[in-house]
């Protein structure tokens, strides 16, 4: 004759058991919570790196136009380093070039476009023409076109 056990005996291991789920089903929304949190802070820090940039990329394009207009230089390629300022670690590589020269009312008008290119990762001290290094590079371009009338009266134009 086999002898039966009470039911509460018969039951005792069933709520091990589900204190191991628990505890891993925990264990997961936890690391979930926590890969979610890491990602987001990543994607704020390459926001503000990306908003450096472009205002260094500004600054580059601002630079080359005080060249052009006031100085009436026209440079091929020009690096420029924020050294002791906010922008530190960031390189904006300018390039200007005239694009078109054309006749307005009588006046001659070359038109330039002035390229500033800034990222935070410089190749040899230069933007130009370099790939993605790692997942915390960020680069920015501004472009910004504009005439400058040969005339005298306009200071110096380059040809």
């Amino acid at each position: 004759m086999k002898y039966l056990l009470p039911i509460r005996q018969r039951q005792r291991g069933v709520s091990i058991i589900a204190a191991v789920f628990l505890l891993i089903l925990f264990a997961a929304l936890a690391t979930y919570m926590l890969w979610l949190t890491s990602a987001q802070n990543r994607g704020s820090a390459q926001d503000v790196q990306g908003a450096r940039a472009y205002q260094a990329a500004r600054a580059g394009a601002e630079w080359g136009l005080f060249q052009l207009l006031r100085a009436g230089q026209c440079s091929a390629g020009t690096d420029i380093a924020f050294a002791g300022t906010e922008l530190v670690g960031f390189v904006a590589s300018v390039v200007c070039e005239r694009v078109a020269s054309t006749d307005e009312s009588g006046s001659a008008v070359n038109v330039y476009e002035i390229t500033s290119t800034a990222c935070n990762v410089p190749s040899s001290g230069s933007c130009d023409g370099i790939e993605a290094v790692g997942n915390d590079y960020v680069e920015r371009q501004v472009r910004v076109t504009t005439g400058c009338a040969v005339d005298g009266v306009t200071p110096v134009c380059p040809p």
